[in-house]
């Protein structure tokens, strides 16, 4: 790989916005579009259909604001920083506390040699 093409890749990732720390990133979605905006606005931040929005409320991977009219920014940052890990919560709460079927916990994991 040439150094031009190295160039390239970095100017790229910091063109993207990668290189950015979360609270950068955190300050960039709230400067964009304040503390709190509409579930159809946040559908389009997240690229989800309005539904989506409301069920991710309703299982608390994302806060609703101002009487449940609007999400918090914040948390919609929040989820786009660990969507796997706010989805694993979902689901479990979806199941009562019970964790699903396909989980195997850290501890009872086998690592082969």
């Amino acid at each position: 790989m040439t150094d031009q093409e190295k160039i390239a890749i970095v100017n790229g990732i910091l063109a993207l916005g990668l290189a950015k720390d979360a609270q950068a990133r955190e300050k960039d979605l709230i400067d964009e579009y304040g503390e709190c905006c509409t579930k159809a606005r946040a559908g389009k931040i997240l690229s989800k259909h309005p539904t989506t929005i409301y069920a991710m409320i309703r299982d608390g991977r994302l806060k609703a604001v101002c009487g449940g009219e609007k999400v918090c920014v914040h948390s919609i940052h929040d989820y786009l920083e660990a969507p796997k890990q706010a989805d694993f919560k979902a689901r479990v709460t979806r199941r009562n506390g019970k964790t699903p079927r396909f989980y195997v916990s850290p501890s009872e994991r086998k690592v082969t040699p």
